[in-house]
């Protein structure tokens, strides 16, 4: 899916206001201009709505959503809590 100004518009503006964005005043700034707050790279293309939709929540590109939740679930966000405490 591709990335357009609006998203980049709307994550930076939730970013901003975010703790994120607090600490680093710079990330809300990288997103809006089309750079990951993470590793710095370009985001045009993303996989799927749910990684549009984790887009708009921290402006991460494909490959750091990846390499922070997984793919399928299987990132160290997913594993590393017991999903039975939440029950």
């Amino acid at each position: 899916m591709e990335v357009t100004q609006q998203h980049r518009h709307d994550a930076a503006n939730r970013l901003q206001n975010s703790p994120v964005g607090l600490l680093d005043t710079a990330a809300p700034l990288l997103v809006l201009r089309g750079y990951c707050p993470m590793c710095s790279e370009a985001v045009h293309e993303l996989r799927d709505e749910g990684s549009l939709r984790e887009f708009g929540i921290s402006g991460l590109c494909q490959t750091c959503q990846d390499s922070v939740f997984g793919i399928d679930g299987e990132g160290p966000m997913e594993t590393a809590v017991d999903p039975s405490t939440f029950s």
